[in-house]
């Protein structure tokens, strides 16, 4: 097996990408981006971080892996919830890859990791922001270092000065724990993603787009970890989910849905929308003008507020009389039969006629799913509902865009036939980042035992 390392930077686009090399010193990264033997845009379908790295790490489009979003419907009760890492379906590279004796394989901050699915006496990791679990932090015997978990906060309830020192904190911290395990041990798969550029683009899209000085120092750890990797490995893959990115127009996919009654709602949904997510954010702001003492409490009041009122939007749109349901982003819509699939496209097509593509996902389940893809880049399928029935709404907006990045880096020559063009989406990086490993066949049996059975036709044989 080659030394494979992979830097996943969450968010970012090509071009905000390059955006950062131009604005940042960042020596490092401009030496391994320059150096690839291949570069480009991939996209990533639907644009969200569980789907779309599960996609990179496996190779396989959502409905092989099990993820298709951050929730998953139950056919049988009708019934949304948060998907986990037992509903991946499919093993990704660290489940299988056959590693060398006493060398292990390393994940620090990668989505859906822990706890493991196949337990490995080679695979350490630190750091899942995904995890139910609080303290993800898993080494193995082999390893004798002291490491520091990472302890990750939401930055809904954070403001801009915390959340960067909070940031640049941790990433010292991601920093830390490579160089550490690096430097005393042989390691043959690296993978890290850092999420913080994604928070930062969400709720300060222009500190970043602006090439603000406050992020200096994210930037350059970030810089300082790829140091650490052109140093010790071979082959280096850098690349992005999904991209964020201003956007001036909304489709209203929900509230299409609910003009043809294919999707209802519990409540008075303007009063809750408008009240859960504004009104903490105004108190909020007018706390600052009091004194210190009334202050504190009524932010830490108003933070409880406001990460309550994020996490419900999170939940989606699933209710026990609707036809079809989503969750926070619309991309993918569930369909409680299949029967119901061709009035669906029917009602999509008629409102967003030559605005979305459309993909039948083909699935042996009584289930009807279907994937919507934007064809235009100045339209984006907004996270949370917006109380209208328009079709297309004049919205002022920063939110995910299907266009991810990467690039291939490697001190072996033999890579140079590689095309670009065999590269379009984030599948195809992940068959051909697959390609780097040696897959271990018991290992992949044991994996396809172990989770609920796959039909055979979307079964590909190792």
């Amino acid at each position: 097996m080659q030394r494979v390392a992979v830097l996943g930077l969450d968010g970012v686009d090509f071009q905000t990408f390059n955006l950062i090399l131009r604005r940042y010193n960042t020596p490092n990264l401009q030496y391994l981006f320059s150096k690839s033997l291949i570069k480009g845009s991939i996209k990533c379908l639907p644009p969200i971080t569980p789907p779309s790295w599960t996609s990179i790490f496996t190779g396989v489009p959502p409905e092989v892996h099990g993820i298709p979003d951050f929730l998953v419907v139950d056919s049988a009760h009708w019934r949304a919830r948060a998907v986990t890492i037992r509903d991946i379906r499919y093993p990704r590279i660290w489940d299988i890859a056959k590693t060398s004796r006493n060398s292990l394989i390393v994940l620090v901050g990668v989505p859906l990791s822990y706890p493991p699915l196949i337990r490995r006496r080679d695979l350490l990791i630190v750091g899942d922001w995904t995890s139910l679990y609080s303290n993800t932090l898993r080494i193995p015997s082999i390893v004798k270092v002291n490491l520091k978990p990472i302890k990750y906060k939401s930055v809904v309830s954070q403001e801009y000065e915390t959340f960067l020192k909070y940031s640049e904190e941790e990433l010292e911290n991601y920093l830390d724990i490579m160089e550490k395990i690096i430097h005393t041990h042989y390691v043959n798969l690296l993978i890290t993603v850092i999420p913080h550029l994604d928070w930062i683009l969400h709720k300060w899209p222009y500190s970043l787009i602006n090439g603000v000085p406050d992020l200096k120092q994210i930037i350059e750890t970030i810089d300082r970890i790829s140091e650490v990797l052109l140093e010790e490995f071979d082959n280096i893959f850098l690349c992005s989910d999904h991209g964020v990115k201003p956007f001036r127009y909304v489709l209203n996919i929900v509230g299409i849905l609910a003009k043809y009654r294919l999707l209802k709602f519990t409540g008075n949904i303007f009063i809750n929308w408008y009240f859960s997510l504004n009104f903490p954010r105004i108190i909020y702001d007018i706390s600052k003008f009091l004194i210190s003492s009334t202050r504190i409490p009524i932010i830490k009041l108003m933070n409880k507020m406001h990460l309550k009122a994020e996490m419900h939007t999170l939940r989606g749109y699933v209710d026990k009389d609707s036809i079809c349901a989503t969750s926070s982003y619309p991309y993918w819509i569930y369909i409680r039969r299949r029967t119901y699939t061709p009035l669906v496209i029917r009602v999509l097509r008629k409102e967003l006629n030559g605005l979305i593509t459309i993909h039948k996902i083909k699935k042996i389940s009584n289930i009807g799913d279907l994937l919507i893809e934007p064809k235009s880049r100045e339209v984006c399928i907004k996270a949370r509902y917006i109380p209208s029935y328009k079709t297309i709404i004049k919205f002022n907006t920063v939110d995910h865009s299907i266009n991810g990045f990467y690039s291939f880096y490697s001190k072996n020559t033999n890579h140079s036939n590689v095309k670009k063009s065999d590269i379009t989406t984030n599948v195809d990086l992940g068959i051909f980042l697959k390609s780097f490993i040696r897959v271990d066949k018991y290992l992949f049996k044991t994996f396809i035992l172990k989770q609920r059975p796959l039909p055979r036709h979307l079964i590909t044989k190792e």
